[in-house]
């Protein structure tokens, strides 16, 4: 009879976990785990976007201050390049030396992933405004960036 009451005893008296409460704790981890995974996705993802909007922002402004050069050499000759129109360039090296042909840009081949534009239209005599447009194919579709500036002849 002792020992019978032992064995009851130590029946009753274990601790532990039960089945249910393990799954209970897996399925409370794994939610924690897929949450922070999605965030570090998510995170990762507008990172690099984030850089290649940064490097297509320096392609526009650098073609930004080329213009402006060629404007501050000689008014006329910047002149020419233009049309009440528009004249569209396409600057698709990393490096700019001269004016290229006029046309649009018909693929990504900037770094094989941006396509740098320049349309300049003559307002009068006296304005020409540039667009100058980076565009590239981003993890979220097409992006975009634009810088719109208006030359003068008489500006120092």
């Amino acid at each position: 009879m002792v020992e019978q009451r032992l064995n009851q005893k130590t029946v009753t008296n274990k601790s532990g976990f039960s089945l249910i409460e393990i799954l209970v704790f897996i399925m409370l981890i794994s939610l924690v785990l897929i949450t922070s995974t999605a965030l570090t996705i998510t995170a990762i993802r507008n990172t690099k976007n984030n850089q290649y909007r940064v490097l297509a922002q320096y392609y526009a402004e650098s073609l930004e201050n080329w213009i402006t050069s060629q404007r501050l050499q000689s008014w006329t000759d910047f002149k020419s390049k233009t049309s009440s129109a528009g004249t569209t360039y396409c600057f698709n090296s990393t490096t700019i030396d001269n004016w290229p042909t006029t046309g649009a840009c018909s693929s990504y081949s900037l770094d094989n992933k941006y396509k740098r534009e320049a349309k300049l239209t003559l307002n009068n005599n006296d304005q020409i405004t540039a667009e100058i447009t980076v565009n590239w194919k981003g993890i979220s579709g097409n992006d975009v960036v634009m810088i719109k500036r208006i030359y003068s002849r008489y500006e120092f």
